[in-house]
């Protein structure tokens, strides 16, 4: 479902984390692999082939019906209404409002679900390489939870950068959840 950039070294671009993001949160409203297959050749067929195809748009859950909003138009990519055009929708979820796009639709910064409720931490595709950071600084999350290891406090090292001790707390939460 998640073409890797390099197949035969495995590795992954920014759109690719981006992908698995949109995966996740579409698996975690009970939508099958086989459904999600579906959908996406739907999306292919609808739109033609695109390289990115959970990312070219924003999908809605309307009950048990998944669909996709592209170009202002929301289309059903579910069976039976595969293909149709439909009013309304519910956002699938806050995964969507978590990425952001730069001027030509395409992703540049995520802030994770996974053990980061307030969106302190972000991964951003002009900040330490994509790496895990505290939200608009460039203080790798990895960085604070190795400090944080050798039994520095959580207030000595937000004190040290001069940001909040919650984003400290985060960030550590965030790189144990890895």
């Amino acid at each position: 479902m998640i073409e890797p950039v390099d197949k035969r070294k495995g590795l992954l671009s920014f759109a690719n984390l981006t992908e698995a993001h949109v995966l996740s949160a579409i698996r975690k409203h009970n939508f099958s692999m086989f459904e999600i297959r579906e959908a996406i050749d739907a999306i292919k067929k609808q739109f033609g082939e695109q390289r990115h195809p959970l990312i070219t748009g924003e999908f809605f859950r309307q009950g048990k019906r998944l669909f996709l909003k592209q170009l202002n138009e929301t289309v059903s990519v579910s069976r039976p209404t595969q293909g149709q055009r439909v009013l309304g929708g519910d956002l699938l979820d806050p995964y969507l409002e978590r990425i952001v796009r730069d001027d030509h639709d395409l992703p540049v910064r995520l802030f994770p679900m996974r053990a980061n409720p307030d969106a302190r931490i972000m991964v951003d595709l002009f900040i330490a390489s994509g790496q895990p950071v505290i939200s608009n600084t460039g203080i790798l999350a990895e960085f604070i939870h190795e400090r944080h290891q050798t039994g520095e406090s959580i207030e000595e090292i937000a004190s040290d950068y001069g940001i909040d001790e919650r984003a400290v707390a985060d960030a550590i939460r965030y790189v144990k959840a890895a």
